[in-house]
């Protein structure tokens, strides 16, 4: 189940960054070609150091405690706490650039005169968002979704270094506890869990696809 939560809420906390964001990076505005650089940096960020940012910003004593404590401010637990907030930050800071690619080419696909069509027939911006937009690049929005999904199940520097010590999500736990006892057997099982899991969100994405295809008449991949 914790593993489960450490994929499933980096996920949604994505998705709700990348959406605005891919529908944002479509517009033209001044030092757009800027910012489509930059916030792309994470992807070429290895995990491992995208928990050793967080670490050091967040953690007790970090870059942001030093600025924030004398003002009077003092942070939560981040870093191993209950919550895997810590794993949550990295994890999503990691995806966002990863999604809102998926989600902008899906986006992007779209054309123009069918948003055009339905502007003149009165339908506000937000209405041919939600109504036009956001149902033909469904398809795009749940594979970055089930991608996102499936790396954080798998996910190990992230959780070892930012995550509470207990409860360890399967990955940590498949590696100190199995592995390097040499548990070859509870290795298994543990692999067998993360995987079968990754396969009914799969199942789940297929379904999903199928009934877009059938609502729009269109063919989904």
């Amino acid at each position: 189940m914790f593993s489960t939560y450490l994929a499933i809420v980096p996920t949604l906390v994505s998705l709700a960054i990348s959406l605005p964001l891919a529908v944002g990076l479509a517009q033209t505005f001044p030092g757009r070609k800027l910012f489509n650089a930059l916030y792309k940096v994470p992807l070429v960020v290895p995990g491992i150091v995208a928990a050793f940012i967080v670490m050091t910003l967040f953690d007790r004593g970090g870059l942001a405690a030093r600025v924030l404590t004398p003002i009077g401010i003092d942070l939560p637990k981040i870093v191993r706490d209950d919550w895997a907030v810590g794993v949550i930050i990295a994890t999503a800071w990691k995806a966002v650039p990863f999604m809102t690619l998926i989600i902008g080419g899906s986006l992007g696909a779209i054309q123009k005169d069918i948003i055009l069509a339905a502007r003149t027939l009165g339908a506000t911006p937000l209405t041919a968002f939600w109504r036009i937009q956001i149902p033909l690049a469904m398809p795009g929005i749940t594979a970055a979704f089930l991608l996102t999904f499936i790396g954080g199940m798998g996910s190990f520097a992230m959780p070892n270094l930012l995550g509470p010590v207990y409860p360890l999500p399967l990955s940590v736990h498949m590696y100190v506890n199995a592995f390097e006892r040499n548990n070859w057997g509870l290795v298994a099982a543990m692999g067998s869990v993360l995987s079968l899991i990754s396969v009914l969100v799969l199942l789940a994405y297929y379904r999903a696809t199928r009934s877009l295809r059938t609502a729009y008449g269109g063919e989904v991949r």
